[in-house]
């Protein structure tokens, strides 16, 4: 059977201003597939995206905090369905709707042309003919994920916002760790509003004056993907 190699991660970020205050924030995947002459194609282990959330929202005297695998729990929203559809983009079909890119690129990183890929008219065989070119010829996958952590500008009372990113792949060491502290009051100017997004855990945190409650649904909720064809974990 052949196997995936983790070739490198590549994190970016940039402001985020808009209906929405906070980043863009992008990690891009370089997956090598090494094939076998026998067996059969093996499939990608899972994304990892983890996230610690800590929220203070100090109109309502709270705060809360969640941690989980943003994956697991979202595979179709839209910064993480390039991954569960990641097939089907690299045979150039666009899927919506959804953020981030899949390109296939041959063993020397040169992106594949649409004629050295079997004919597809539907999803399932796109998806079956990039695996079918990777298990003859080996070759990259690159994956760029395209999270938008932020907060609504028109939010109820001022919230204050910690999230610590842990992402890679599940089971593997190389990780990208990354901090983004938001600070917005509605009732302020926005220039007065705090913003800070770095690679690596620094800032510190403390909930003094405030009671605990559970975070709410939207945070904790998982949907059960009923994946197309051409989607798969």
């Amino acid at each position: 059977m052949g196997h995936w190699t983790l070739h490198s991660m590549n994190p970016a970020f940039s402001p985020l201003d808009g209906e929405t205050f906070g980043n863009n924030f992008q990690v891009t995947f370089m997956l090598r597939y090494s094939p076998s002459t026998f067996g059969s194609f093996a499939e990608l282990p899972r994304l990892d995206w983890s996230e610690r959330i800590f929220m203070k929202e100090h109109t309502k005297g709270e705060h809360w905090e969640y941690e989980g695998n943003q994956y697991e729990r979202l595979p179709y929203s839209p910064q993480f369905k390039v991954w569960s559809g990641r097939y089907v983009e690299a045979y150039g079909r666009d899927i919506f709707p959804k953020k981030g890119h899949c390109r296939l690129l041959d063993g020397r990183g040169v992106p594949v042309a649409p004629g050295a890929l079997n004919a597809a008219a539907e999803n399932g065989e796109a998806a079956d003919a990039v695996r079918s070119y990777l298990k003859s010829h080996g070759g990259f996958l690159e994956i760029e994920i395209h999270d938008v952590p932020a907060i609504r500008a028109t939010t109820d009372g001022r919230k204050e916002r910690l999230l610590l990113f842990n992402c890679g792949l599940v089971g593997g060491a190389q990780r990208v760790y990354a901090e983004q502290y938001l600070d917005v009051d509605p009732t302020k100017p926005r220039s007065t509003w705090l913003r800070e997004f770095r690679l690596g855990y620094e800032r510190a945190w403390s909930t003094r004056g405030l009671r605990p409650v559970p975070p709410p649904d939207n945070v904790t909720r998982t949907d059960v993907p009923i994946f197309g064809p051409g989607f798969c974990w």
